[in-house]
């Protein structure tokens, strides 16, 4: 099940690409015929009524609940409607703004001119995958400077103020995880956004990273759309 909100949510995600214009409200349910669950999205605990260990249904029990905080970091909700022998309904509601147009491929040219108004950090200790994002963010107007560690990253967030990190999880020296950890102790005046980039979008990395601080997630292989709404955000954040 967890994999299946996560789906939605990028989903989701991907229609969302602008963040101007008029708000709309979007509905994605699905009822699947999987068994029932115990609990709410109120406070986003969820266990399976059969907790044997002859269990029909495999996995942590987890999914639901880092589901829920993947859409609460999007201003969302689950509501759920479970019956007994009758299965479990589940309804994603997100709201999500849309532009007067569709987003052209390419460089995003509305943002050329605010792209200035950002500082980014890219921590990652790979250097094919630095160029690549570096590259990447150049081709949608940005500029960047790099660490490769989550130490490095530490100390340049000390010593610079950026308004959004995109961080590596596995690292040499310092994970992402301790790093965002402490990037969120240090007493900045602004703390940054930060994306945590990984090629494994797994629900216990999703669980460390959003306990540790994370603001969101963008997985490799990195999609254009998904990287360009974030820039989208970040830039209207500081507008």
């Amino acid at each position: 099940m967890g994999s299946i909100f996560r789906g939605l949510i990028q989903l989701a995600g991907a229609l969302g690409l602008a963040t101007y214009g008029r708000s709309v409200r979007a509905k994605l349910a699905i009822d699947p015929q999987s068994g029932n669950i115990a609990g709410g999205c109120a406070d986003a605990k969820y266990q399976y009524l059969d907790s044997g260990l002859s269990r029909n249904y495999e996995g942590a029990g987890l999914g639901l609940s880092i589901s829920d905080r993947l859409v609460r970091l999007m201003d969302g909700r689950i509501e759920v409607d479970s019956q007994l022998g009758s299965g479990s309904e589940f309804r994603l509601l997100i709201p999500l703004d849309y532009g007067e147009g569709v987003a052209q491929a390419g460089r995003l040219e509305h943002l050329s001119v605010d792209a200035n108004r950002i500082r980014i950090l890219v921590v990652e200790d790979n250097l094919q995958n630095r160029r690549v994002m570096t590259r990447l963010l150049q081709l949608e107007g940005f500029d960047s400077d790099v660490a490769v560690n989550g130490l490095e990253a530490v100390e340049a967030v000390r010593d610079t103020h950026y308004d959004l990190v995109f961080m590596d999880l596995h690292m040499p020296v310092m994970d992402g995880w301790e790093a965002i950890r402490q990037i969120r102790s240090a007493p900045l005046e602004v703390q940054p956004r930060i994306v945590v980039v990984t090629a494994n979008v797994q629900p216990q990395d999703i669980y460390h990273s959003t306990d540790a601080g994370a603001d969101g997630f963008l997985p490799k292989p990195i999609d254009r759309k998904m990287l360009s709404r974030i820039l989208r955000q970040s830039v209207a954040r500081n507008g």
